[in-house]
């Protein structure tokens, strides 16, 4: 473990007001001005930001546009990096909602059931909603 000093603490602080009055560091941008405000124009570099709620309350949704669409309101730079994880989902649910919602079939669709079979048609719409993202 490192001590570290108030005086550091304090120089610290110092380069980040600086930093942040000169525009060289920026909050990554929500697509929701209300958070926006609610924060510093964003949520700052560094924290951890927990989605909760009860079960299908659109916890997926939110971080699915947070993530998204906030890549694009923060110019789509490729040195932003995030870590989104589901604790209830696992990696294979997370893309098939996402394949879902840019193509418009429904996860049983997707999946083949209740008499559908995605066609190749559909196969294409689901190559192209993973191109575009």
């Amino acid at each position: 473990m490192k001590w570290i000093s108030k005086t550091h603490q304090r120089q610290e602080a110092l380069q980040y007001i600086d930093d942040r009055r000169k525009g060289l560091i920026t909050s990554f941008k929500t697509p929701w001005d209300r958070i926006n405000d609610a924060t510093c124009d964003g949520i700052e570099w560094g924290t951890v930001t927990i989605i909760a709620g009860r079960p299908s309350n659109g916890k997926s949704l939110f971080k699915d546009q947070l993530v998204n669409e906030g890549m694009l309101l923060n110019n789509g730079s490729t040195e932003i990096r995030n870590l989104s994880f589901s604790m209830d989902m696992s990696s294979l649910m997370v893309g098939l909602r996402e394949i879902s919602a840019g193509t418009g079939k429904t996860y049983t669709e997707l999946c083949s059931t209740r008499g559908y079979v995605v066609s190749d048609e559909d196969m294409m719409a689901c190559y192209a909603t993973v191109a575009s993202n």
